[in-house]
């Protein structure tokens, strides 16, 4: 095993790339001792962002060179705020860029050397991360050091008054916060807590978001102003040395922040400032308190020690106030369907004649949340609709109910499933999902990009991110057990058989890898591949960026035919009996017959879009520009139209054990039964 330099990721010695970071690995006379390379980044300070501009000559957090300003030569004191024992809390002035500053410094006492030491060396370590904190609604942290017991950090600097000072003027007036501005504050609150808890690695605690720690600014927004960083000294055994009183195992933990957090709109709405010690009875909400409808949202925040709730689902509450409620279904009727002659072929009519019976019929339909694609799949006994946002939804596939929600936080990709266990691709890594103990299995995180859904092969979870990077994981704890690069961005699903993976890539075109040499064994030159590729009887079917759309031979790389369709191809080709069937960012789907290439059919909208489709029992169904739902003879192409959805289709359609399942950009999940003949 040898350990990253770059993350500090253990991995197998035999790697030439760490697969958490892709770092390349050093010929191993030239690896550095992981504890020398610890001591340097301890040592690294970043440089403000503002002074980029101005000054390249910073300090480092332990000393400085002849050509160096430092740490203390650089903020010129403008005004004490507040001093203690400990330390002292000043508004500050950058010498260079002229801009105001508060700087917090501690001087950390009755500690021996090592514990000094060890003190020290965190606490720059959690500042360094802390700079990478940039968010609308908090004080970033801006630089740091620490020299001669003390340590010091500076934030970015707010002007305005503390919650507890604005709330507190507002109501000795006998005036109060308009509704309008309670709800807006209470929003940038909770993105607050999504931020930390929910868009980190691991979750970040404060374990101090009271009334204190807000500033109402000039322009009446809210900024939190305090991050704390009590967690990192429970870590390693030793007592917060800048907080009055010890903390508690129970507020060191993200549902503390929520709990604080919800003290603080328990103050804003009805000034009443409560103990934050959890170990009291949770506070009354007054029925006076201004703004009736958060009164709920606070309760779940004040109760997260007994009933637990994500930030994301509380920011969604308060977000969905004010909107008008959707009124409840009545019993959902047929629509005359507004059938179409033809569509696309103009000397075709309409085979089912001119009064045809609905060939769908809507069974039910559930609204679970806004979303810009759905990914639907069965899993064993349910149904699986995961946003491309990280939210993973299991539904009861026979009526319309929610079994289980998760809240990945990740920007996904379309997912596979084995059994009771999904796996999910993202912009930042891998997840698993075990279905049967209702929690994510395991979380492999990486700073690359994965785009394309994993494969499941004998032994591993294989997956190829955009800058061609082959992984391949344990199944069972998400650790890599292999890695290769491999020539080409990827972005289009990757396939195999028992001998090939046949990878569709942006530069280098579609290419054949031997599995067990990872030798390219042929590559097929063409535009950049974006779409799925398909394996049917010995050949690959891919189509590229300029339209064109290819038969290959899967041994050889031999192209037996190619084909064009109008526009880069978006979806297929998908096999289904003789044909190649293919669909474009042009609106066009094309059927080619799949041995020789012939156009057999052809289906063109009038607007540009990406209509998507499934396969089953000889009929095509198909999104299309108008938010519908279409059904295709595929031996033939005709087409009439379907129940209209509400919004814009954003989901490959599903067929399974006899129902379509599709869903719309407004987050409602439809269930379709074909009608009976």
């Amino acid at each position: 095993m040898k350990v990253c330099s770059e993350c500090g990721k253990e991995v197998d010695s035999s790697f030439k790339f760490c697969p958490y970071c892709f770092t390349d690995f050093a010929p191993e006379d030239e690896e550095k001792n992981l504890e020398e390379i610890d001591s340097i980044q301890a040592e690294e300070e970043e440089t403000p962002e503002e002074e980029d501009e101005s000054n390249n000559n910073t300090s480092n957090s332990f000393g400085s060179s002849s050509n160096e300003v430092r740490f203390s030569d650089k903020y010129i004191l403008e005004e004490p705020l507040a001093c203690s024992a400990t330390g002292t809390v000043c508004i500050v002035r950058h010498y260079k860029n002229d801009r105001l500053y508060i700087l917090k410094d501690f001087r950390i006492v009755n500690k021996t050397k090592e514990e000094r030491e060890i003190i020290g060396d965190r606490l720059m370590k959690t500042t360094n991360a802390l700079k990478r904190l940039q968010h609308n609604n908090l004080s970033c942290v801006i630089d740091s050091d620490f020299e001669n017991d003390t340590f010091s950090v500076i934030y970015e600097y707010q002007t305005g008054k503390s919650v507890l000072d604005h709330i507190e003027e507002i109501r000795l007036k006998s005036d109060k916060p308009s509704k309008e501005k309670v709800i807006k504050w209470a929003e940038s609150i909770v993105e607050i807590l999504v931020f930390f808890q929910q868009n980190q690695k691991r979750p970040f605690c404060c374990c101090n978001m009271l009334p204190y720690s807000f500033v109402i600014t000039d322009n009446e927004d809210i900024k939190y102003i305090n991050i704390g960083m009590p967690i990192f000294y429970k870590e390693i055994g030793i007592d917060n040395p800048f907080e009055e009183r010890p903390l508690l195992d129970s507020e060191i933990s993200p549902k503390y922040d929520i709990y604080c957090a919800g003290l603080t709109l328990l103050y804003i709405i009805s000034g009443i400032q409560a103990s934050s010690d959890p170990r009291l009875p949770v506070p009354e909400i007054p029925k006076n308190a201004d703004v009736p409808e958060l009164h709920p949202i606070i309760k779940k925040m004040l109760n997260i020690y007994h009933a637990l709730i994500a930030p994301s689902e509380l920011l969604e509450e308060i977000r969905n106030i004010g909107k008008p409620k959707e009124e409840k279904k009545e019993e959902i009727k047929e629509e005359k369907c507004d059938w179409s002659i033809y569509l696309g072929n103009s000397e075709r009519t309409n085979a089912f004649g001119n009064h045809p019976t609905p060939f769908l019929k809507l069974n039910w339909s559930i609204m679970v949340g806004p979303s810009s694609r759905f990914y639907i799949q069965p899993a064993e006994n349910a149904l699986t609709v995961l946003s491309d946002k990280g939210n993973l939804y299991l539904l009861n596939f026979t009526k319309a109910q929610l079994i289980k929600r998760y809240v990945l936080n990740i920007n996904a990709v379309p997912p596979v499933t084995d059994g009771k266990i999904m796996y999910i691709n993202s912009a930042t890594g891998q997840t698993a999902v075990d279905f049967e103990k209702n929690e994510p299995l395991w979380d492999f995180r990486t700073k690359s990009m994965f785009l394309t859904p994993p494969n499941i092969t004998d032994k591993t979870i294989m997956t190829i991110s955009y800058d061609g990077f082959m992984v391949q994981v344990n199944p069972l704890d998400g650790k890599p057990v292999s890695m290769e690069s491999l020539k080409g961005k990827v972005m289009a699903p990757v396939i195999f058989d028992s001998s090939r993976l046949y990878i569709p890539t942006l530069s280098h075109g579609l290419l054949a890898v031997n599995r067990e040499t990872r030798i390219v064994e042929w590559e097929v030159k063409a535009s950049s591949f974006t779409s799925p590729v398909s394996l049917s009887n010995g050949k690959v079917y891919a189509g590229d960026g300029a339209g064109n759309v290819y038969c290959v031979e899967a041994h050889s790389g031999r192209v037996i035919w190619t084909s064009s369709i109008k526009g880069a191809v978006v979806h297929g080709p998908v096999i289904s009996e003789n044909m190649a069937i293919s669909s474009s960012a042009m609106g066009q789907i094309v059927a080619m017959n799949k041995d020789t290439g012939e156009t057999l059919w052809k289906i063109d909208f009038a607007s540009k879009s990406n209509p998507v489709f499934c396969v089953s029992d000889k009929y095509l169904f198909l999104t299309s520009p108008e938010h519908t739902i279409l059904t295709a003879n595929t031996e033939n192409g005709t087409i009439y139209r379907q129940i209209k959805l509400k919004g814009k289709a954003n989901s490959i359609p599903l067929v399974y054990k006899g129902r379509l399942y599709c869903s719309s950009d407004e987050g409602e999940i439809y269930s379709f039964t074909p009608r009976e003949d």
